[in-house]
C-alpha cells in the first residue's frame, strides 16, 4: 500500500492510498501520463508523490506569495460583495451598504499587512476581518 498526494500548481488537489504499483499503472498512469509522472522512485516532484513512510516522500510545502494572498483577499470580498453587486450599483441599481464597503476597505488592508508577512496559515480566519452578518 502507499498513501499519494496529487499537487497541481502547488495545490493539494487530490489524497488517497493506492493499493500496489498495479493499481497506480491500471487506475491512473494511462489516464493521467502526459500530464504526470508517478514517481516509483520516492522522489517528490510535481504531480504524484508517495507520502507516510521511510520508502515515501513527502511534498515541500508551497512557497506562500503576495498573490495568494491577494487571491483569498479576492475570494473573501467577493463572498458579501460579488461582480453583479458591483455592477447592479455602477448602472444606477441598488446601492453597496457601507458595512458592505467598510469590510472590503478592511479586507484590502489586511491583506496589505499579510502580502508583507506571509504567514503559511495565511487563509486562516484569525488573519482577517470577520465578514458583517
Amino acid at each position: 500500500m502507499a498513501d499519494y498526494v496529487r499537487i497541481q500548481n502547488n495545490i493539494v488537489m487530490e489524497l488517497g492510498t493506492f493499493a500496489d504499483q498495479a493499481e497506480i499503472d491500471n487506475k491512473y498512469h494511462a489516464d493521467i501520463a502526459a500530464q504526470w509522472e508517478i514517481d516509483t522512485a520516492g522522489t517528490a516532484q510535481q504531480g504524484w508523490d508517495k507520502l507516510g513512510s521511510d520508502n515515501f516522500a513527502t511534498p515541500a510545502a508551497p512557497t506562500i506569495t503576495a498573490n495568494m494572498v491577494k487571491t483569498e483577499a479576492r475570494r473573501r470580498i467577493n463572498v458579501v460583495m460579488p461582480g453583479w453587486m458591483v455592477a447592479r450599483e455602477v448602472s444606477g441599481g441598488t446601492a453597496i451598504t457601507q458595512t458592505i464597503k467598510d469590510y472590503a476597505a478592511n479586507i484590502r488592508t489586511d491583506s496589505g499587512v499579510l502580502e508583507g508577512t506571509l504567514p503559511s496559515d495565511y487563509t486562516d480566519d484569525s488573519h482577517w476581518t470577520a465578514a458583517p452578518s
